[in-house]
């Protein structure tokens, strides 16, 4: 995520009219012009190649000779990828490198970076992408500034003449949708606030994003995309630039701060409160990244326990946890604290679901129905150890229940399955209308409907936990296979 704080410097006529008078000076001083003899770091600093992805993978990644001596370099985040990988490529694309190298102390880092953005402004499908080169400019006003004000100044002047043109260049693309109008306005602001001489672009940038964030953020906080994921990328990068703006007195659109005003609920929806997980319909984890956008809400926001417009639902009872789709395919996930259980997903919906929640003293149900045609009932108790699931259909279904990595699978001999989760505590799955096995690899428990109209499920916690033993057992037989 972009930083707080945002580097100023001038970017103005003052600064255009050295570019032009030292031009020749800075070409002769870089790799792709004459090269005069010059003595010490200067020397060995221009001998390497500009731009060369082998250099700045062995500077990034261990050891490197420079100027006759071996140094040493931890691995920085984007530089464990393969060399000549596609991470690699989007990482050099969309300069996430240079929040990597931002961190290191080293000068020499800083001047090879500078001059690795030579080769990266070269590249025929930087300019051609709207997306690649708001996020570019985005990288170029936070990371790469920083970069700068720690170079000489000639390698700055070279650095704003390239801002420049990047900027320009992003003013030349047509947005295709909201989205990318967003990004493409978000981006503009950033150059506005981290650099002075560009006020002129600040109007039209503040118009644009305030004619398309309701475009794309719901009334209810979560995005009409109904990706959770989106709502993440927004606040990553509409907040720091609205802390930067309030810092240099300049006035943030009325409607991106509604609208991040509705999205801090919607987080806290998505948001475990004591384990710091947070249960999306991803793979990665975003504990972190959500703490850092948190940190920019001044009151705790309340989850929300519906989100009728996007179609999401929060169901919390005891450490049980459920986040559920009420508008889609019926997918939901379950987490016990602050370890996921399981993902689940059962088909697509043909039309959109209706969803109500019911308290009540014995626990929480949550009804979604499509049509006359499926419908789903949920039922939580009170103290979170007893999930119910109901499921009645017209035609054969199939529930997979994606489990988490960290879950173990049981069997008991009598028949049944048993899940336990790292804080020892053990789940048994029942059912009624259907019958349930573990694929191969034993991370998915795909449960499969029998009867003919309706299928009942259910997962209780087991009064007793299972206690780690340090006692050598012999191996059973696997009788799940």
């Amino acid at each position: 995520m972009a930083d707080r704080r945002i580097f100023r410097v001038a970017l103005g006529p003052s600064h255009r009219g050295e570019a032009s008078s030292v031009f020749k000076l800075i070409r002769s001083l870089l790799p792709f012009g004459s090269r005069p003899k010059i003595k010490g770091f200067g020397q060995a600093i221009i001998s390497l190649d500009q731009g060369s992805e082998a250099v700045a993978f062995a500077m990034y990644t261990g050891e490197f000779g420079f100027h006759g001596e071996t140094h040493s370099a931890p691995a920085l985040g984007v530089f464990t990828a393969k060399l000549g990988s596609k991470a690699w490529q989007d990482s050099l694309l969309s300069l996430e490198w240079l929040r990597h190298i931002k961190a290191s102390q080293r000068k020499l880092h800083v001047h090879f970076a500078l001059r690795l953005l030579g080769r990266w402004a070269k590249a025929k499908n930087v300019r051609k992408n709207p997306v690649v080169l708001s996020r570019a400019i985005i990288a170029l006003c936070t990371h790469g500034s920083e970069l700068a004000a720690r170079s000489d100044e000639l390698s700055q002047v070279d650095f704003f003449a390239l801002v420049s043109s990047q900027i320009a260049a992003l003013n030349r693309l047509k947005a295709r949708g909201p989205q990318e109008a967003l990004l493409q306005a978000a981006a503009q602001l950033y150059a506005c606030t981290a650099f002075r001489g560009l006020e002129s672009l600040r109007k039209p940038a503040c118009d644009t994003l305030h004619s398309n964030i309701d475009q794309i953020i719901a009334s209810d906080g979560v995005p009409h995309s109904g990706n959770p994921q989106d709502m993440i990328d927004l606040m990553s990068l509409m907040l720091p630039l609205q802390a930067a703006m309030k810092l240099d007195r300049q006035v943030f659109p009325s409607a991106a701060a509604n609208a991040l005003h509705r999205m801090f609920p919607a987080l806290a929806m998505f948001t475990l409160e004591d384990g710091g997980f947070v249960s999306l319909f991803g793979d990665e984890p975003q504990s972190e990244r959500i703490n850092s956008l948190q940190a920019f809400n001044d009151s705790k926001a309340k989850a929300l326990k519906m989100a009728h417009q996007s179609g999401f639902a929060r169901c919390d009872a005891g450490k049980t946890h459920l986040i559920i789709d009420t508008k889609r395919n019926f997918a939901f996930e379950c987490s016990i604290g602050p370890f996921l259980l399981f993902k689940s997903h059962c088909g697509n919906m043909n039309q959109e679901a209706q969803a109500q929640l019911h308290e009540t003293q014995q626990g929480l149900a949550l009804q979604v129905s499509e049509g006359s045609s499926r419908q789903r009932i949920y039922f939580l108790s009170g103290d979170g150890s007893d999930l119910r699931v109901e499921d009645r259909f017209q035609s054969p279904i199939e529930i997979n229940l994606h489990l988490a990595p960290q879950i173990k699978i049981m069997a008991r001999r009598e028949g049944g399955i048993m899940l336990v989760v790292p804080d020892h505590t053990v789940w048994t799955l029942s059912l009624r209308g259907g019958e349930a096995h573990v694929d191969a690899n034993g991370t998915i428990l795909k449960i499969t409907s029998t009867a003919a109209n309706q299928m009942n499920w259910a997962l209780k916690k087991q009064a007793k936990s299972a206690k780690p033993s340090n006692r050598k057992r012999t191996d059973e037989p696997d009788l799940l296979g």
